[in-house]
């Protein structure tokens, strides 16, 4: 939607129709049933359960029990501690926030931002047939097709695995796309050659989507605990988007120093230490309970046990994803003086 009616309507018009969206959404929240943990730490049972159910749909009675035991459980643990800004490098926590800024951090090296701002002049030095106006509203719907499997894949796959494949995945799509640029600067074109970057970018936008685009901000919300998650979830926000500033604003200094080329093959060595850095500290959280989640972060060699307890709902993975990452995926836009064609994006 942003890049369709961006290349048509003024700046001032996009705010405006940029804000129908998430107004509705402001609104559908209304029909967001409440957590469990909040439920049942306000002393409603019966809703607890009604929740569980609707969330858990086929659940087992026994799970259901077991479930809210461990949730009665957990907010009797938690319910005494007062939450603080030291709380966040307590023994304790330590090893979950450096976890998640690392991920966060990760999520923007691997040059999403950097794609997003920059598509237009980046398309342009391909030298592709395709109008770069139109590319922006390519790639744009790739993005929203692509966000359409996510719920699939995370019930299917859950969440490390797609991040490691993502990270793989754009780190060639971003190696060959340096590549393509690298073969042009010397000269060395042809019919096939010239579809290399576009084919690239093409990858990049599906590996991504399935992956680091969007499961990094999954895992933020199912790994923190109560007691620290509103300060330890802006912390690492402010640190992901922060870093995607960090990226945007270095990139014509990249191209400058080390050429287009080099400036991607830098982005694609990124994605590689990106899926080296989950598959080392992201336990596998899709699925499992808050408590378990824990439990795996703290002891990883006992996750074997709940690995299985995947959910059966993929409306929940939706009503997840949804939740997540809704506010991530509107009115991003930036003007910066790009030297690859001396023009402003």
């Amino acid at each position: 939607f942003q890049y369709a009616t961006g290349n048509v309507v003024s700046y001032f018009t996009l705010i405006k129709l940029s804000c129908i969206v998430p107004v509705l959404y402001f609104l559908l929240m209304f029909w967001m049933p409440e957590s469990p943990y909040f439920l049942l730490a306000k002393g409603d049972t019966g809703k607890t359960i009604e929740v569980l159910t609707w969330l858990r749909r086929n659940i087992a009675p026994d799970r259901l029990e077991k479930e809210m035991r461990d949730i009665k459980d957990y907010i009797d643990k938690t319910s005494s501690q007062r939450s603080s800004l030291k709380d966040l490098i307590k023994e304790e926590n330590r090893r979950i926030v450096f976890i998640l800024l690392g991920l966060l951090t990760m999520s923007q090296f691997v040059g999403i931002s950097v794609i997003l701002f920059y598509l237009k002049p980046i398309f342009e030095a391909t030298d592709s047939s395709m109008p770069s106006n139109f590319s922006t509203i390519f790639f744009g719907t790739l993005m929203v097709v692509v966000a359409f499997f996510v719920p699939g894949v995370a019930k299917k796959f859950g969440y490390k695995k797609p991040m490691i494949l993502s990270s793989i995945g754009t780190g060639i799509s971003l190696a060959i796309l340096g590549e393509g640029f690298f073969l042009s600067d010397r000269g060395i074109t042809s019919s096939l050659l010239n579809y290399i970057p576009l084919i690239s970018l093409i990858f990049y936008i599906i590996f991504l989507g399935l992956g680091m685009l969007n499961f990094p901000w999954a895992v933020l919300s199912e790994m923190l605990p109560s007691t620290i998650k509103a300060r330890a979830s802006s912390l690492a926000t402010s640190v992901a988007f922060l870093t995607g500033f960090f990226t945007c604003v270095t990139f014509p200094y990249l191209i400058d120093n080390l050429g287009i080329d080099a400036s991607f093959w830098l982005y694609s060595s990124f994605c590689f230490v990106s899926g080296v850095f989950v598959y080392i500290f992201i336990p596998e959280t899709s699925g499992l309970s808050l408590i378990e989640i824990q439990d795996a972060i703290h002891l990883p060699d006992k996750t074997n046990g709940v690995k299985n307890n995947k959910v059966n709902s993929i409306e929940e993975m939706t009503a997840s994803y949804f939740r997540n990452h809704f506010e991530i995926n509107f009115g991003i836009s930036g003007t910066y003086k790009n030297k690859i064609r001396d023009e402003n994006i």
